[in-house]
């Protein structure tokens, strides 16, 4: 600081802030200074008073407003802080006044929200990285990532934090102390996942989102990862032996579900459904025989998740399925087991000669 002492004078000091009635900011602006040197002067001076910054801050115009009333007005405040998104520091910073007081005149004309500050501050941080990093948060960086993971590794000898044991037991201990059991396993979460999905994605549980089973779908393609069993592939080999082209896990706009097989050259969809979840035959509410297994199935599915997925894929999803083929009439066969594959194997290669 030492080097200021011949222009930061006392003299000099008493003369701008008492006499011209400037700031600390404003001296500091003058003299190309920065403000909190200003202060650290005036301090050691012993000439700094809080009081007489608030008061440069509220002098009175001739007309009786506040210094800011003029500039502050809940139009522009309006336009800058909810209509351009611009948070109270960046308002303050081009007007080159403090953030306190923007955040005053945002909370009189009640248009401060925690919320959409919190939002705004978000975004500018994503924007400032963007700019300077080429990525939205910098813990997207290789070297960052680099240098968190040799951190973990020095400190608790994993790669992940989660992979501690030390970290387990401590995770474990908590919860027991906090909820009395694992809180993932409590009505209490549950019930606050149930309605958090519920709340923003319009269902009970965000795997049924579409845009999450859109994502899987994509993934899935792209890393050739569906799970298959040994009778779709066998299907598989079978329709190519007559088909040149026959594709899988297939999803188009005509029909949004993933479709086991689709042979484009004839315009035919098949869907195997020869595992438990599907039943043995197709549902129908109707039938007595079906509401009897459905019954029992809703008895297994109170201590079973995969009950419970088995009566939403035979009696939901699948008639979805069947229904959405039906209204829109396209060519299909769902097919329970393999006999009927055959049966349904030999009309499509006959079909195929017929029109080859």
């Amino acid at each position: 600081m030492k080097k200021y002492e011949n222009i930061l004078t006392k003299e000099n000091l008493i003369n701008l802030h008492f006499t011209q009635k400037l700031s600390s900011v404003q001296i500091g602006k003058l003299l190309n200074i920065h403000y909190s040197t200003i202060i650290s002067y005036l301090k050691k001076y012993n000439i700094y008073s809080k009081s007489w910054i608030e008061h440069l801050q509220t002098i009175n115009s001739s007309n009786g407003q506040r210094k800011f009333d003029s500039i502050l007005t809940k139009e522009f405040l309006h336009e800058q802080y909810i209509l351009q998104n611009k948070s109270p520091r960046q308002i303050a910073r081009e007007l080159h006044i403090s953030q306190n007081t923007i955040l005053k005149y945002l909370k009189r004309y009640k248009l401060f929200d925690i919320n959409l500050s919190s939002k705004i501050k978000s975004l500018n941080f994503k924007d400032t990285c963007t700019n300077i990093y080429g990525v939205e948060n910098i813990s997207q960086l290789n070297y960052i990532k680099d240098k968190v993971k040799n951190t973990v590794k020095d400190r608790y000898g994993c790669d992940n934090v989660a992979q501690s044991d030390v970290i387990k037991e401590k995770m474990k201990e908590t919860q027991y102390n906090k909820f009395g059991s694992w809180f993932l396993n409590t009505e209490k979460y549950l019930e606050k996942s149930k309605n958090t999905c519920l709340q923003k994605y319009g269902v009970e549980n965000i795997s049924q989102a579409t845009f999450i089973k859109d994502k899987k779908y994509r993934t899935q393609k792209k890393n050739k990862s569906f799970n298959t069993s040994k009778y779709e592939e066998l299907i598989y080999e079978k329709l190519k032996t007559i088909f040149k082209v026959v594709y899988r896990e297939y999803k188009c706009d005509r029909y949004p579900f993933k479709c086991d097989f689709y042979i484009p050259s004839i315009d035919f969809f098949i869907e195997y459904n020869g595992n438990f979840t599907h039943g043995t035959k197709p549902f129908n509410k109707d039938n007595k025989e079906h509401q009897e297994i459905l019954n029992y199935w809703k008895l297994k599915a109170q201590n079973s998740e995969y009950y419970k997925k088995a009566i939403y894929t035979w009696t939901i999803s699948d008639v979805k399925k069947r229904n959405y083929f039906k209204k829109n009439k396209l060519k299909y066969c769902i097919l329970c087991n393999m006999e009927q594959f055959n049966i349904v194997f030999n009309k499509i290669k006959a079909y195929r000669d017929l029109y080859s």
